[in-house]
């Protein structure tokens, strides 16, 4: 493409104008067999107008269609610069907006749908514009004093929980050391977790340990002492082994029964499938063997033809 003059601001203008009467078709993003006549017909008027206004050379269409793409891409260019320096600050004031000229307005106002972009309002740290500096602010809080903050007294063990609860171990060899905690629970009589005879209950003292009978009660007499480990564990009964081998049984008989019914249906399928396809090759095979005898007829009625064509001739000529 030949470079022509270069257009000034009122021709620049004037384009712009044209455009914007035709922006419905020109601007549109619709490159169907439809529009693409009805586009290359509103850029023949554009270029016609501009031609018949005198303000500059006469230029082709494609001429005056890549003038239009090269102001499209600097306008874009621009706004893409503003946007640059808009983020580029890091939370400081923005920069001063370049103004941009009367020909660039236009086309920002010819391409408005281009720019405008998806919204994301986490791109920037920077503050509004008109924000000079940025201000830091401290609350103010009251004069720290020396003297500390009111706590409350927490219950101790001993006093939440009760004394049923707290197991204490004897230990004939190592007696526990005197605290105030052990000498609360010295009060109340815990049962020993060791295992003992029956009849009597350990004590833990705040020196020793020691051992004291405890008086029989009529509870004590009539429920014995049994550890954990001398629970038989329980055995099921002959009755529920017997039924648990039943409907084992019975569960296995009815698998393989749904097994046995599912291969022999699978079989017939296979079965009638095999006859089907044995049928279809044997009337393949018949069709083709009568094709083959139509043939061999044919021939033959073609040799006799010819036998006869040919004695025909040669009586003809004798």
């Amino acid at each position: 493409m030949q470079r022509t003059q270069p257009m000034g601001e009122e021709e620049r203008l004037l384009l712009l104008d044209l455009i914007n009467r035709r922006r419905d078709v020109i601007l549109i993003r619709a490159t169907d067999a439809r529009m693409i006549p009805v586009k290359a017909q509103a850029w023949e008027q554009v270029t016609n107008s501009l031609a018949s206004s005198g303000m500059g050379p006469t230029r082709t269409v494609k001429q005056v269609k890549k003038i239009w793409e090269n102001m499209r891409s600097r306008a874009k260019k621009f706004v893409s610069d503003q946007k640059k320096k808009f983020y580029r600050t890091g939370g400081g004031p923005p920069s001063p907006d370049i103004k941009p000229d009367a020909v660039m307005e236009k086309i920002l106002a010819l391409i408005a749908d281009e720019l405008e972009p998806a919204p994301n309002y986490n791109d920037s740290d920077s503050w509004p514009r008109g924000a000079d500096v940025t201000d830091i602010y401290f609350d103010e809080v009251g004069e720290q004093t020396s003297e500390p903050m009111p706590m409350t007294e927490e219950p101790s063990i001993a006093h939440m929980a009760p004394a049923s609860l707290i197991p204490v171990k004897g230990n004939d060899h190592s007696p526990l050391p005197s605290t105030s905690s052990v000498t609360l629970f010295a009060s109340t009589p815990l049962p020993s977790t060791s295992r003992e005879a029956p009849g009597t209950v350990a004590f833990t003292h705040s020196s020793s340990n020691q051992r004291r009978p405890l008086p029989p009660t009529s509870v004590q007499a009539s429920v014995p002492a049994t550890s954990p480990s001398e629970i038989p564990p329980i055995q099921p009964s002959v009755t529920s082994k017997r039924i648990g081998k039943k409907f084992k049984a019975r569960k296995r008989k009815v698998e393989d029964g749904a097994s046995r019914d599912a291969y022999e249906t699978l079989s017939k399928f296979q079965k009638e499938e095999h006859d089907i396809v044995m049928k279809i090759h044997e009337q393949t095979l018949e069709n083709k063997r009568k094709e083959r005898e139509m043939l061999d007829d044919k021939k033959k009625m073609m040799d006799e033809k010819t036998k006869m064509m040919s004695s025909l001739y040669s009586e003809a000529i004798w």
